[in-house]
């Protein structure tokens, strides 16, 4: 019987895409390290299996038992891409062991707010929304009254308050976020070193928090500053506020006619915006002081535990981010996903994205 410390780890693992080799490589060394008893682990991989010149889905279920991971199911053409496919193995895996605390890291390929997982089975490519994403975290909850202590995403686009903002006002589904950058690096994260950091943080009986803060600290160590880590806890008052502020932001923006005179807005790397460098360049071009930009900064503060916020200045690419588009054509591309989350809803940052200009 499991005590009240140990954890739980849940590896969603979407493979079915060109990331296979590089997910089997990271799952190769996880099934070779040795797992304490205080330790749980439970994995589904989806990837390609080639079988007579044919690429053929072939999703398998791994727990671990003895101190290894041993294959428990395989489920042939299970969908990684699908929500269902998603709430049953949270499910399943919960269900493996007894155990107090659940990190779940999430691997694969995801677009941002269009959604998370994606599975390249079929003609058309599979993704989980973020509403159902969202959905399958709160009947996980509903059905067993755990919350996700530490949700790792191990895939790109995760560093939107947008998504956060969605999560955290899902209720008590998730505790703290382990985020990459824009993007995480191309072999993926260490799961192996994430096991091995909760193993040594559950020997000291550190706090949730605590164990978040070290993980993210350790494992920043092994990457290059443009591919680290970040931590965040997801309160959902807190993001209220923040998603008041970001519509009060957008109106001093648009009253002040401001997106033609932010030098930055032009060259920025990609469709996302660093929430701290816009708001600097709009404080710097605003005629009269406005505390807007400031109250926005305190609150990504309350919530970005570490690295500490103004560790985050020096790169443009770092920290909380939101979207705005390089050209109106590629806003309209994806409307119809951004339209579709909560934090979209009486919201005057969607006037901002209307306002983009068009490509040339």
């Amino acid at each position: 019987m499991a005590t009240i410390d140990q954890w739980t780890v849940l590896l969603y693992i979407a493979g079915n895409n060109d990331l296979e080799e590089t997910l089997a490589e990271q799952f190769k060394v996880l099934q070779n390290i040795r797992i304490p008893p205080n330790i749980n682990v439970a994995a589904q991989f989806g990837r390609k299996v080639q079988e007579n010149n044919a690429a053929q889905r072939d999703s398998r279920r791994y727990i671990s038992k003895n101190g290894w991971l041993a294959l428990s199911d395989s489920l042939g053409c299970a969908n990684m891409g699908k929500a269902t496919s998603f709430i049953e193995f949270l499910l399943w895996g919960y269900s493996q062991f007894t155990a107090n605390r659940l990190m779940l890291v999430m691997c694969g390929h995801s677009a941002g707010f269009a959604g998370i997982m994606m599975d390249c089975g079929r003609e058309i490519i599979d993704l989980i929304s973020i509403r159902e994403f969202v959905q399958a975290l709160s009947s996980f909850y509903t059905q067993t009254q755990k919350s996700i202590d530490i949700m790792v995403f191990d895939t790109c686009y995760m560093n939107l308050v947008e998504i956060w903002y969605e999560l955290a006002l899902a209720g008590h589904c998730v505790k703290y976020l382990i985020v990459p950058q824009e993007n995480p690096p191309m072999q993926g994260l260490p799961w192996h070193a994430l096991i091995n950091l909760l193993i040594s943080n559950e020997a000291s009986k550190y706090s949730v928090k605590t164990s978040v803060k070290n993980i993210v600290q350790s494992i920043n160590l092994k990457f290059p500053l443009d591919t680290a880590l970040f931590a965040i806890s997801l309160a959902p008052k807190i993001f209220i506020v923040l998603k008041a502020l970001i519509n009060n932001l957008a109106i001093l923006i648009l009253d002040n006619k401001l997106l033609k005179k932010l030098p930055g807005l032009s060259t920025k790397p990609s469709a996302l915006i660093s929430l701290q460098d816009l708001i600097k360049q709009a404080d710097a071009n605003l005629v009269k002081a406005d505390t807007c930009c400031k109250s926005i900064e305190n609150v990504l503060s309350e919530f970005v535990f570490y690295p500490v916020l103004n560790e985050f200045i020096q790169n443009r690419k770092m920290g909380p981010s939101i979207y705005l588009p390089n050209h109106f054509t590629q806003y309209m591309r994806f409307q119809p996903y951004y339209d579709a989350l909560s934090f979209a809803s009486n919201n005057s940052w969607i006037d901002i994205l209307s306002c983009i200009a068009p490509l040339k």
